[in-house]
């Protein structure tokens, strides 16, 4: 068996291995999960920047930086 063969037999090994992990994964209704993520939004949403905006312009990491430069050389 060449390396090329033996690493296509790990790679399809690992596959099965994660799908066994994936098919025991404990299942809930998307319904549920999605009502579970609307509550945490509301809850918080008041310390959320990217619905209110930050409290002033300095704390804001991806403000326009200065558009001062020095030219002398």
């Amino acid at each position: 068996m060449s390396g090329r063969d033996r690493h296509s037999v790990q790679q399809v090994r690992k596959t099965v291995e994660q799908l066994r992990r994936e098919r025991n994964m404990r299942r809930e209704p998307i319904s549920q999960r999605a009502q579970d993520l609307i509550q945490f939004v509301r809850e918080n949403q008041r310390d959320d920047v990217l619905l209110l905006g930050f409290p002033n312009d300095k704390m804001n990491p991806y403000r326009p930086k200065s558009s001062f430069s020095c030219d002398i050389l």
